[in-house]
């Protein structure tokens, strides 16, 4: 889970990440939403490396470039950078058993 919430006090702290997408090269032909997607994308993919289950999102970064010539200046996103916080959290249960599962129809008829 990415989220800007911070995580429960019991989750342990075990790094910083830094997801990054784009670049001079190919950032200029690449959706803002693509580079913005592939940096979460890569953020999420170092979390489970390090055996994060919840990352703090700090700060997003869109990077510009901007070149000029004889038609003048000219310029556009390039690149995104996330950068978070990964933690291990303990695992939600799965169910709570608040009560019995119901009487089957089969336990009914003897």
């Amino acid at each position: 889970m990415v989220t800007r919430l911070p995580p429960p006090s019991e989750c342990k702290f075990v790094g910083t990440l830094v997801g990054e997408q784009g670049g001079s090269f190919l950032g200029p032909f690449t959706s803002n939403k693509a580079l913005a997607q592939g940096a979460m994308n890569d953020m999420k993919n170092q979390a489970q490396g390090v055996g994060a289950n919840y990352v703090l999102l700090e700060t997003t970064t869109a990077g510009n470039t901007v070149g000029g010539g004889r038609g003048g200046l000219s310029g556009g996103q390039t690149d995104v950078t996330h950068v978070g916080n990964a933690f291990v959290c303990p695992a939600a249960p799965t169910s709570t058993p608040s009560s019995p599962p119901p009487e089957s129809q089969a336990s009914r008829n003897p």
